[in-house]
């Protein structure tokens, strides 16, 4: 599938707040393309499962939407997609607007806004 097309996936269900999807998916991508590179007999992960994994951790809670920020614009492989640095502008975004508006303690969270009773 195209890249513009997955992260636009991944935008809307930010912004959903539907993390459980987002979680599902990044799963289930990171293990097809481990599979797909040991096949291909590559031994190292790729920039691309890097980015999930990256991106998965910090829904997850295991690192801070400032930590994910810094790796992507340490890391400058992840310019290899058309109009990346837009759509990876929006990603860090969405997830620091979302954080602010959703309880997120994933597997965890409220999806109803934060004071809003």
């Amino acid at each position: 599938m195209n890249v513009r097309v997955e992260l636009g996936i991944f935008e809307s269900a930010i912004m959903q707040g539907d993390f459980d999807r987002i979680v599902m998916r990044l799963d289930r991508k990171i293990r097809h393309e481990r599979d797909w590179r040991t096949m291909a007999g590559h031994k190292e992960d790729s920039e691309g499962i890097k980015f999930m994994q990256a991106l998965r951790d910090v829904i997850t809670g295991q690192i801070k939407v400032k930590t994910f920020s810094e790796r992507l614009s340490i890391n400058s492989s992840f310019t290899t997609v058309p109009g990346h640095k837009e759509c990876l502008d929006r990603i860090v975004y969405y997830l620091e607007y979302c954080s602010d508006r959703y309880n997120l303690e994933y597997p965890r969270y409220n999806q109803k806004r934060c004071n809003d009773l």
